[in-house]
């Protein structure tokens, strides 16, 4: 051999090298021991919009207010605003009578029912539901989001 010392260093570092490998092949075997241990749970992030500034800010815009402006909304549909109705005429023979209904509040609106009949009606407070519960030979009795009204025609007509 020319360089024994060449040989040192050569069997000295696959000693190395095979002592690194067994300490990394011996940490990844004591992971993977099979023990039964349980799996530990990631825990999930939770984000609360502040609603006032000492509760905190926007992150990327600090000096917006945006914010805490928002505020929670009902849901429940706002009350629809009292409608009267006014009973414009009668029509047809006795057992099949039809009831002409006009809305005092909505001029051009009207609606002719049957009795028995129901209907809905867009207006600008919102929709209500109009039945007709009976028709008799100078009134009809007509139900109005669950509240009744009695409309008479008017004198002499």
């Amino acid at each position: 051999m020319k360089h024994p010392t060449s040989l040192v260093v050569v069997s000295a570092l696959v000693c190395t090298v095979v002592a690194a490998s067994t300490l990394i092949g011996g940490a990844s075997a004591a992971t993977d021991s099979g023990t039964n241990q349980p799996s530990r749970e990631i825990p999930r992030s939770v984000f609360e919009v502040p609603t006032n500034p000492e509760q905190g800010r926007d992150p990327f815009y600090p000096k917006s207010t945006r914010l805490f402006g928002i505020r929670t909304t009902s849901t429940n549909a706002a009350p629809v605003s009292r409608v009267t109705f006014l009973l414009r005429g009668l029509a047809g023979a006795p057992g099949q009578r039809l009831a002409t209904l006009t809305v005092k509040e909505s001029p051009g609106r009207s609606l002719i029912l049957a009795e028995g009949e129901t209907t809905s009606l867009r207006l600008p407070g919102g929709e209500i539901r109009v039945r007709c519960v009976s028709i008799e030979d100078d009134r009809v009795l007509v139900e109005i989001n669950g509240s009744r009204q009695e409309l008479r025609l008017r004198d002499g007509f």
